[in-house]
């Protein structure tokens, strides 16, 4: 700008003096042809109309050129000072963007530290071999993705027992077919279905306040056999602290699916029954009900980990003075603070129904365009391998995974 300015200068500097030039050249014609006429100011050839009039030809023409510079330097002047008030305005607009990125950036790295610290106070008291250790950090998340595993597996095999029946209600079977079409997903009601349950079951736990929880988010989605049959299956299985009762259940539960099917049926009409029992190698399986069960629940350590990271994306892609360039460069700076396992549980929580939000059932950005934070940062980029458990993530979200560039 200041180079514009100095050239615009020189520009004016070489208009004045070409104008000066020419004034200069027309007096001095005039001069001389006074003097060829032998016109002098004191000489007695003198003629007053003859020099008044060349008098008035002399300011005509002088006073018009010099009135038409003045005008050209006058406009220049208004233009060079709109100019000046334009690139004030900006110079005063970059200030405020640049002030602004400022104020985002501290916020930014803020809520970074913050999702540090949430996961620094992460704990988890958990049986490991054959005896109670406090696991703590990263570590936590490692241990939680493995009981998705688990849980992924027990209701998967719960469900065969109802295989070729209809347990989903139809105005949630509606939902899900929604979402599939909607997010071009190629998986099936029945794979959502299964994902979820798992997921929620992981989420809320089996005890007795997770299984008030788990019949309240399911009453409206399943049949209502299907729903307390379930939650009875799942509470047979006790914690590792039981020893005797964690290998009846993994025997139970490893019968042939006939075999399976009768015997939890039995259990679940003799429940209430204290007569009635149940043996595996003299143990008596329904005394698992009784006992701590394995899936306690993560509400307490995923909850507010999955509220502030949503927060923090969502806080992120709605910056008016960022780019989309420079949103996915800072969304990449949060994406690194994620372990492969925090990012395959991040996979798990958006496509279960408690993270719909993060992909499926988008809000909208300042444009009214769709939020897909999944997709748009690439949060799951880093998972391990192409598929959890028979899961494949690209069957979910269409992204440039780690993976893939090996």
């Amino acid at each position: 700008m200041k180079i514009e300015f100095y050239n615009k200068f020189d520009n004016d500097k070489k208009v004045l003096f070409w104008i000066l030039i020419f004034c200069f050249v027309i007096v001095s014609v005039f001069l001389i042809k006074l003097i060829c006429n032998e016109y002098f100011i004191f000489g007695n050839n003198l003629q007053m109309d003859a020099t008044g009039q060349f008098g008035d030809f002399i300011g005509g023409v002088i006073g018009t050129i010099l009135s038409g510079a003045g005008f050209y330097f006058l406009y220049i002047t208004l233009v060079e000072q709109r100019k000046s008030i334009q690139e004030q305005k900006e110079a005063l607009e970059n200030q405020k963007i640049s002030f602004e990125k400022e104020r985002f950036e501290a916020k930014f790295f803020d809520l970074i530290k913050l999702h540090r610290d949430n996961i620094t106070d992460v704990k988890y008291r958990i049986f490991i071999k054959e005896k109670k250790e406090t696991v703590e950090g990263r570590r936590v998340f490692n241990l939680i993705y493995k009981e998705f595993l688990e849980s992924f597996l027990d209701v998967k095999r719960f469900c065969k027992i109802y295989e070729g029946e209809v347990y989903t209600k139809r105005k949630y079977r509606k939902k899900l077919n929604r979402i599939i079409k909607e997010n071009n997903l190629k998986t099936t009601i029945n794979d959502l279905v299964i994902i979820d349950i798992s997921y929620l079951i992981l989420y809320f736990g089996t005890g007795k306040e997770g299984a008030i929880l788990l019949r309240h988010k399911f009453t409206n989605r399943y049949t209502e056999d299907f729903v307390y049959k379930l939650i009875k299956f799942i509470q047979l299985k006790p914690c590792k602290s039981n020893t005797e009762g964690y290998k009846s259940w993994n025997k139970f539960k490893a019968t042939e699916l006939p075999i399976l099917k009768r015997s939890f049926n039995r259990i679940y009409r003799n429940r209430n029954n204290k007569a009635f029992s149940f043996t595996i190698k003299n143990y008596n399986l329904l005394e698992n009900y009784k006992s701590v069960k394995y899936y306690g629940g993560h509400q307490y350590r995923l909850g507010h980990y999955y509220r502030h990271l949503f927060q923090c994306y969502k806080f992120l892609i709605l910056q008016k003075t960022l780019n989309e360039s420079e949103k996915y460069f800072y969304g990449k700076t949060l994406r690194a603070q994620l372990s492969n396992y925090e990012q395959s549980l991040l996979f798990v929580n958006s496509i279960s129904s408690l993270g719909y939000k993060w992909e499926f059932d988008h809000e909208h950005d300042l444009e009214g365009q769709p939020i897909r934070l999944i997709t748009f940062f690439q949060l799951i980029k880093n998972v391990s391998g192409r598929r959890l458990v028979n899961i494949d993530y690209r069957d979910f979200y269409k992204i440039n995974y780690e993976f893939e560039e090996r």
